[in-house]
């Protein structure tokens, strides 16, 4: 009787484990996730049973595959945002130049040169079209000096590359020739105001006229200035001098055609004279308003006498 119970448990055993499966189909598969399929006498090893959350990892692995990507790989598109982004900076940086770093043109001979040179200097590293340059320059030019300009990009704006080129001859023969300029420099001298003793901001400012002068003599673009190399060309500034500044330059005058053996000093050096004499006049150490007012009295006194 004993032994046909063992056999029948040992049978039922036999047939319960045929429900079990031969081979897991995940690695980490809970055998204990069944414990109704198993017989209570039967024992099986339970030390390697794992979480349920942690059973499928090439299925996580693949869940979270589009979102975790590796550092040392960059974004396809990231050469090509980067690349714009850098281009885009440059023309930030290069309209920020342009609007910084010109001024609109005053219509005066005596300027153009100065203003044209920092116009084509700023521009030609924009690479602009002639049509972009033509609307460029206008918005910079004056006020006579953009009419002439629009009235040319009126009549060519099926050809910009003339039209531009027509508005350059233009401006550079009405604002640029060497007779305009030469004819703009002497007018602003001849009516530049005769200087008192106090007027030291005056001085200064014929001082950097006088430099302007120079400047324009040196560089051969104004051949007329030469004039200014004689006595007769000299003679109508040092009537705009004080009295004292007449005086002292008379002496220094005279010694510098004693040292170098010259009929007359040239321009440049009466030019330093007057720089140096307003440099002196301004100096703020040695600006002393009492003692200039005493001279400017004494000398309108003696005018009236």
């Amino acid at each position: 009787m004993l032994h046909s119970r063992h056999k029948i448990n040992s049978h039922k055993v036999e047939n319960d484990s045929t429900l079990l499966p031969t081979s897991t189909p995940f690695p980490s598969y809970n055998q204990n996730a069944h414990p109704q399929l198993i017989d209570n006498g039967a024992s099986f090893p339970q030390n390697n049973a794992q979480p349920l959350h942690m059973n499928f990892p090439q299925q996580e692995d693949e869940r979270y595959q589009h979102r975790v990507l590796p550092d040392n790989q960059p974004h396809p598109n990231s050469f090509h945002n980067n690349d714009s982004s850098t281009d885009l900076v440059k023309f930030l940086a290069k309209s920020q130049l342009v609007s910084s770093g010109l001024t609109k043109f005053d219509d005066l001979p005596e300027h153009y040169k100065a203003w044209r040179e920092t116009l084509i200097n700023t521009i030609e590293s924009l690479s602009l079209s002639a049509s972009e340059e033509m609307v460029l320059l206008i918005k910079w030019l004056g006020k006579e000096s953009g009419e002439h300009a629009i009235r040319i990009r009126s009549v060519s704006i099926r050809q910009p590359n003339v039209g531009l080129r027509m508005i350059w001859e233009r401006l550079n023969k009405k604002y640029g020739a060497p007779e305009v300029i030469e004819r703009a420099l002497f007018c602003k001298l001849e009516s530049f105001p005769k200087i008192h003793n106090r007027e030291s901001q005056k001085l200064q400012e014929l001082a950097d006229l006088l430099t302007e002068l120079d400047v324009a003599k040196r560089e051969g673009y104004v051949p007329g200035l030469a004039y200014l190399d004689t006595s007769r060309g000299v003679q109508p500034i040092v009537e705009k001098l004080p009295l004292y500044l007449k005086d002292k330059w008379l002496s220094h005058g005279c010694k510098y055609k004693r040292d170098h053996h010259v009929a007359f000093p040239p321009f440049s050096y009466f030019k330093e004279f007057i720089c140096r004499e307003a440099e002196e006049r301004n100096d703020p150490s040695f600006n002393y308003p009492d003692l200039f007012t005493n001279s400017y009295r004494k000398e309108k006194s003696s005018q009236v006498k």
